[in-house]
């Protein structure tokens, strides 16, 4: 019992441990659980679900209960398994399904009962099942909504009268019946009940051809308008001489298709002279085997030149075809011409005159060569007089000059697709026809010689994936009309500034090698409207967000390709990040911000250095009031009062780009002289006081010179009372009274000041400039001038 229990654990964790076999999308809505190689439908599975994909597994039936859990289901796809068998009730749960693909399975019978609930089943495909009998039940009687039903397998070999009557009043758009590869039995009125708008049959009548006429005359008068038949005579060509499409001409049906089976000469003639009789305006021959009677029957008499709105003739291996009836005659009634991967790789030059109706022609996926297309010798004039659309796609051709040549004559051409060749390498010119507004060149080999070559009359242009590098500016200003331009694809390194196209409305450039585009890029394209250019190695800067910013702000152009593939390359620290996410730091990329800031700092940058100047040139100049107690300038006098004028003495003394040695009055002297110490005349030396320690006096700087106001020595009363100022009591001056010398010639006399309170005295040096005075009070002034030499250090 333990061993029992442990074995049942290890089950458990390793069914927890092992992947979950179905994708469940975030809503729970769909699950892909496709080629899982399930044997049984996976547990668990989310009740919302409305979609699921249980194709290419081992499912080898549908149990009841198996979707019990699904209430919601709407799509339930079990094609490619191997059921063999589903339960009467195994749908009971899933009332609102819709759509139920049971293709290619192991059913020996069609499951009715299982569909008996499903009233609101709309889409249905049971077929390619090896039952034998398609024979349906009263069940689908119920099944009212139905809308598409496609039954049959290799097996069904016989088709009988009431196999489909419990269809007959149901609705249905497509109706679709596969039998094995000879059928053997088709009873006459089998499809009668039908009321469909779509016949898909893929019958082989090999051995009964005579079943083809008994088929369409039980579709007269029914709402039939598409008419598909596959492997109609799959191993053997029909040799016979009745006409097996009569009958044809009296259903209402307007198209027609064959795909695939064997084609003789004469049965493509039997069928185009019913079509020639009957409704139907849109022929196709797809891959069917196409070859030559040897003989004609009597039935072959009569014109064989249907008016078909579309004819296509596709994927024929014989390209004779094209003149099964070794003319091109049958080719004049059309409208629209497709002759697509047929191997013809010549165009004789009677082909032409035989289009005269044609006004679509496509002739792309064969061979054809500049040469085969063209012929010097055919002539060109007037034919193709109602062309309007030209498809020459994937073929081998080289030349622009030669389709431009070709086509010149052409006097309703308007779109052109030459796509898919190896056109533009070549060096030439072109006369195009002057009524060309579209046309696509994309996978080609375009150079920027190739717009020589392009017309000028373009609305619309592509030349996508043609390895194109370099755009010719000299073209776009002369194509005033195009509105659309492709370009993705290419190596195009650059987007020229100069590029204008006052009309273009659309632009793709993504894909291609450039890095670098800003807000004047497209500044030339006012109309402009749609840009894809992702998937391009961009340089993540200010150019680049600024562009997206001023897309976002205006709504145009709008970015179609949005934020898909649009990816930094550079700086590297960027590499692989996604544009949507690179955001710049707040003033990196907003110039006029910057600006502003920039602006805004230097202003107080110089507030605040004008405010510093203006005190610290304060306390610098206290040291010249400091020294100088004695009157000077122009006109000074002293009071006995102590109070000192300043008229007249406010000196300017010239800057310097340097620290520098200053006189009060005077040019600057050597600035070799130390700030702290200074020579007397005797040879001794004094020290200096800095200029900011000096607690009295004012200045005031402007430019490069110094304004002051000294200080006056007490009781040396001012010439101007007036004018005169009060100010504490000054310092004191121990000196020669009386010096004498010219500053000029350096000499000198040498003292020192004493400030009130005993401090320490302040050694100087003056000047004389003038001849002492007398002070009102008897005492000796000192010169109307004089220099006081000052550590002051200046900038600028």
């Amino acid at each position: 019992m333990p061993a029992a229990v442990w074995c049942w654990a290890l089950l458990v964790l390793a069914g927890v441990a092992a992947p979950r076999p179905c994708r469940i999308d975030a809503a729970n809505r769909t699950g892909l659980c496709r080629g899982q190689d399930l044997a049984l439908v996976p547990p668990g599975l989310p009740a919302a679900l409305r979609h699921l994909d249980l194709s290419y597994n081992r499912l080898r039936e549908v149990a009841a209960g198996a979707f019990a859990g699904l209430t919601q289901l709407r799509h339930l796809d079990l094609a490619y398994n191997n059921i063999s068998r589903i339960a009467p009730d195994a749908f009971l749960s899933n009332l609102l399904l819709e759509h139920l693909r049971l293709f290619n399975n192991s059913l020996g019978s069609i499951p009715a009962p299982a569909l008996r609930p499903l009233a609101n089943l709309r889409w249905l495909d049971i077929s390619n099942n090896p039952y034998r009998s398609a024979a349906l039940d009263g069940a689908f009687g119920g099944l009212r909504a139905l809308r598409e039903l496609s039954l049959g397998g290799p097996l069904l070999q016989d088709i009988s009268r009431g196999d489909f009557a419990v269809l007959k009043d149901t609705a249905l758009r497509k109706f679709a019946i596969k039998s094995a590869s000879g059928l053997r039995r088709y009873e006459a009125g089998a499809f009668s009940w039908l009321n469909t708008t779509e016949l898909w049959c893929d019958v082989a009548l090999d051995g009964s051809a005579a079943a083809l006429p008994a088929m369409l005359r039980d579709l007269r008068g029914k709402p039939l308008d598409y008419l598909r038949f596959r492997n109609l005579f799959e191993f053997t060509y029909y040799t016979g001489d009745a006409d097996p499409f009569a009958g044809l001409a009296e259903l209402q049906i307007t198209k027609l298709v064959f795909y695939r089976g064997k084609f003789s000469e004469n049965l493509l003639r039997l069928a185009l002279l019913n079509v020639q009789r009957s409704r139907i305006c849109e022929l196709a021959l797809v891959a069917i085997d196409f070859a030559r009677s040897p003989w004609q029957n009597g039935s072959s008499a009569g014109a064989t030149a249907p008016r078909l709105n579309r004819l296509v003739l596709q994927d024929i291996s014989n390209p004779d075809i094209l003149r099964f009836d070794w003319t091109f005659t049958w080719l004049s009634g059309v409208a629209a011409l497709s002759i697509i991967n047929v191997n013809f790789n010549y165009v004789p030059c009677d082909v032409w005159g035989e289009l005269r109706n044609v006004k679509t022609l496509d002739i792309s996926g064969n061979r054809l060569r500049d040469s085969y297309i063209y012929n010097q010798l055919c002539h060109y004039q007037g034919v193709m007089p109602k062309l309007e659309n030209f498809i020459l796609a994937s073929n081998q051709l080289l030349s622009l000059a030669v389709v431009a040549t070709l086509t010149r004559t052409w006097p309703r051409l308007t779109r052109l697709d030459a796509s898919h060749n190896s056109l533009g390498s070549l060096q030439e010119t072109c006369q195009w026809s002057p009524t060309l507004r579209w046309l696509a060149l994309h996978h080609n080999q375009v150079t920027v010689d190739t717009f020589r070559c392009l017309p000028t009359t373009l609305e619309y242009l592509d030349l996508s994936y043609s390895q194109l590098d370099r755009l010719d500016m000299d073209y776009f200003s002369q194509s005033p009309r195009l509105r659309e331009l492709r370009l993705s694809g290419n190596k195009i390194k650059f987007i020229p500034s100069e590029w204008r196209c006052l009309r273009l409305e659309v632009l793709a450039i993504d894909g291609n090698s450039f890095g670098i585009i800003n807000r004047g890029s497209f500044v030339n394209m006012p109309r402009l409207v749609s840009l894809a250019a992702g998937n391009n190695p961009y340089h993540c800067t200010c150019d680049l967000y600024l562009f997206l910013e001023e897309t976002r702000r205006w709504g145009r152009p709008t970015l179609a390709d949005w934020p898909h593939n649009w990816t930094c390359y550079h700086p590297e620290p960027l590499l692989d990040t996604a544009v949507a996410t690179y955001t710049p730091r707040p003033l990196e990329c907003n110039v006029p911000a910057l600006v502003t800031v920039a602006v805004a700092s230097t202003a107080v940058v110089v507030v605040v250095c004008a405010v510093l100047c203006w005190k610290l040139d304060a306390a610098a100049l206290t040291l010249v009031g400091f020294a100088r107690s004695f009157c000077s300038g122009w006109r000074t006098s002293c009071h006995p009062t102590g109070s000192v004028s300043t008229s007249g003495t406010s000196r300017r003394v010239a800057g310097s780009s340097r620290t520098s040695w200053r006189t009060s009055r005077g040019a600057p002297r050597s600035s070799s002289s130390s700030p702290v110490a200074s020579s007397t005349a005797s040879g001794a030396t004094t020290s200096s006081t800095s200029p900011t320690s000096a607690p009295w006096g004012w200045a005031a700087r402007t430019s490069s010179w110094w304004s002051w106001s000294p200080w006056r020595r007490g009781g040396c009363p001012d010439a101007s009372p007036a004018s005169a100022r009060s100010w504490p009591p000054g310092p004191t001056w121990s000196g020669p009274a009386s010096p004498s010398g010219d500053p000029s010639s350096g000499s000198s006399s040498a003292g020192s000041w004493a400030a009130p309170g005993g401090s320490s005295p302040l050694p100087v040096r003056r000047w004389p400039w003038g001849p002492p005075r007398s002070g009102g009070t008897g005492a000796t002034c000192p010169a109307d001038g004089f220099g006081v030499l000052l550590g002051v250090p200046t900038q600028g």
